[in-house]
């Protein structure tokens, strides 16, 4: 029920700031980036410090664990909002444009780069943390969104 008033408020409120959000500067964006991802992750943690831990387990489950999505959608907002801000500002990255030859290739240059980032961070390092899991997936968002599309603006202007 909650969520529902969550996306009301949203639908209805919406429109009325973005204008107000797109004539603030750079930085004023990007604070505020910040500022509310951070604060809906550790609000979502602090509030639920054993959310998505199994209940019938015998044993006190530990504080702060890996198995809660606060992590995952606090750190995923901030990278997207992070990578986007920069992006829009900096890369302006517009594979509509391209050939399919050129689009074929930054797919696989962007899965690459996903993979090589993310695969380490999920299998070789195992640290049982919203903390954790918050920092790799706001990393794994803003190369996604930034990191990529620098990198496919510089191939296609070579090829």
């Amino acid at each position: 029920m909650l969520g529902i008033c969550f996306l009301l408020a949203f639908i209805y409120l919406e429109p009325i700031f973005t204008p107000h959000f797109n004539k603030l500067s750079l930085i004023a964006k990007l604070v505020l980036t910040v500022v509310v991802s951070l604060a809906l992750f550790l609000i979502g943690t602090f509030m639920f410090p054993r959310a998505y831990v199994q209940l019938a387990t015998q044993n006190i489950p530990p504080d702060y664990p890996d198995a809660g999505a606060f992590g995952l959608v606090g750190g995923v907002l901030l990278g997207f909002g992070i990578g986007y801000l920069l992006e829009e500002e900096y890369v302006k990255y517009d594979p509509s444009q391209l050939s399919n030859k050129k689009k074929i290739i930054n797919i696989v240059v962007g899965l690459v780069i996903i993979f090589v980032l993310f695969l380490p961070f999920e299998y070789l390092i195992e640290i049982d943390s919203a903390f954790y899991r918050f920092f790799k997936y706001a990393l794994t968002a803003f190369a996604l969104t930034y990191v990529v599309p620098l990198i496919c603006t510089k191939i296609d202007s070579k090829l």
